[in-house]
């Protein structure tokens, strides 16, 4: 199914489309979408930082929340940036309402930010993020202890706090595919990486 929506008004037609849709890709720059993607599920194009946020504001609203989320894809390149504060809102209903099984995020956001716990206590087991300038997005700890998690890639983020000895240590169980690029963590001493079903790092 390939639909792809230029405008944020959703009319009564698209409306009924978005409620059931497994997958949920929202971009503003084609380059990051996959062939997959293309071809099969349903893509939000708009340029305009006003209506990428009510599109994404509208779908979430009238979304059936018996319908989990095999996928949701935020992509924002810098000529569209991402309110942080709506961006919690859509990764909590995206996980808490409609078990998201993965969530990738390419995003340029307006400020420093700190993901919720709520996001690796969840069914999520693919979650890839990469932002355009490093240091404004924060992991949080509940990262390094997730038991769904299987494929984890970020890009430019920072890591949470370590302990008291400033040693972080990740060590979720059915961790398969890990990939960190350009992550600050000058804040630690020590990093550990100890997951026992690890596959992939890079």
């Amino acid at each position: 199914m390939k639909l792809m929506v230029q405008t944020s008004i959703l009319s009564k037609r698209w409306k009924y489309v978005w409620t059931t849709s497994p997958y949920l890709i929202f971009e503003n720059d084609l380059n990051w979408i996959t062939k997959e993607e293309k071809e099969f599920m349903l893509l939000a194009k708009t340029k305009k930082e006003e209506e990428f946020m009510l599109l994404v504001n509208n779908v979430f609203f009238y979304r059936d929340r018996s319908v989990s989320i095999e996928k949701f894809k935020l992509v924002s390149t810098r000529k569209v940036e991402v309110d942080v504060n709506f961006l919690e809102i859509w990764l909590g209903k995206a996980i808490e309402l409609n078990k998201a099984q993965e969530i990738h995020l390419n995003l340029s956001v307006n400020q420093k930010f700190e993901l919720s716990d709520n996001l690796f206590d969840s069914e999520l087991k693919v979650f890839k993020l990469a932002t355009h300038l490093i240091n404004l997005v924060r992991v949080p700890y509940s990262m390094c202890l997730s038991i769904k998690i299987t494929v984890l890639d970020l890009r430019n983020v920072t890591f949470p706090d370590g302990g008291l000895d400033k040693a972080l240590t990740i060590s979720s169980p059915v961790l398969e595919d890990l990939k960190l690029c350009n992550i600050d963590y000058e804040h630690l001493n020590v990093l550990n990486i100890l997951t026992p079903l690890l596959k992939r790092f890079e």
